[in-house]
């Protein structure tokens, strides 16, 4: 749902974006460099009830659209986030028969 509040990235995109739904989202800072309009979603160029409507009507008249949009988001996601943050927290993650301190080292 749109928020008067500028979030930077919202979380709830990314989450979006990775189960596969389609977003549509406000092209404000922060959410433009996760969402590309027409590739990875929809973005409205300011806070307007009907454009959102607009936007959400056309989506589900368009399922072909919806569908695509939404396996694009799924793949983007995984790459940009998943394998980026997996990079990040490895060090942290135990492996079978590890156990891993705070500091990161193996014990």
């Amino acid at each position: 749902m749109p928020s008067q509040l500028r979030e930077g990235q919202p979380l709830v995109i990314i989450e979006a974006m990775a189960a596969g739904l389609p977003v549509v989202a406000t092209a404000w800072p922060g959410i433009v460099d996760t969402v590309v309009d027409g590739e990875t979603g929809l973005l409205l160029p300011g806070a307007s009830a009907d454009l959102l409507a607009e936007k959400l009507v056309y989506l589900a008249d368009n399922p072909v659209e919806r569908r695509g949009l939404a396996r694009y988001e799924r793949l983007y996601t995984q790459r940009a986030f998943g394998e980026r943050m997996m990079s990040i927290l490895e060090p942290f993650v135990a492996r079978p028969g590890q156990r891993r301190c705070l500091e990161g080292g193996e014990r």
